[in-house]
């Protein structure tokens, strides 16, 4: 399975080195075996100072994953709050995500299937199959 440099560099929580490959142009959308692109594992992981910086390069706010996962969510369900680096990023990347048409509270993964028949959330963002290779 071929490396995912940018996942991988958010799984290291390596905030210059994602930097580093927005500003070479990296393809933002790479995606692990199950559909996880490098903002919905920093969302998920409270990295928000990370996730800021993927959405203000051009990330999808309504990327999700193959288990119906979104991005958005991870942001929505966070306790953290104003007062440290990442709950100040948590709090801009909300009104980040509302104002490129994120609905809050976004559809959780037992809502989504209906959410992207009846267009409450885009379908080009419908969940990739689980890839085994």
């Amino acid at each position: 399975m071929p490396e995912k440099v940018l996942i991988n560099a958010v799984l290291d929580r390596d905030v210059e080195a994602v930097k580093k490959l927005i500003e070479d142009g990296y393809p933002l959308e790479e995606r692990d075996f199950k559909g996880r692109t490098a903002l919905r594992f920093a969302t998920a992981s409270e990295q928000y100072i990370i996730a800021e910086l993927l959405v203000e390069a051009g990330a999808d706010v309504f990327t999700m994953d193959s288990l119906y996962i979104t991005a958005a969510g991870g942001v929505y369900k966070s306790f953290l709050v104003e007062g440290n680096p990442d709950g100040d990023a948590r709090q801009r990347l909300l009104k980040l995500f509302a104002d490129k048409g994120v609905p809050f509270p976004p559809p959780n993964r037992d809502e989504m299937p209906e959410a992207l028949r009846d267009g409450r959330w885009p379908a080009h963002a419908a969940p990739p199959p689980i890839k085994y290779d």
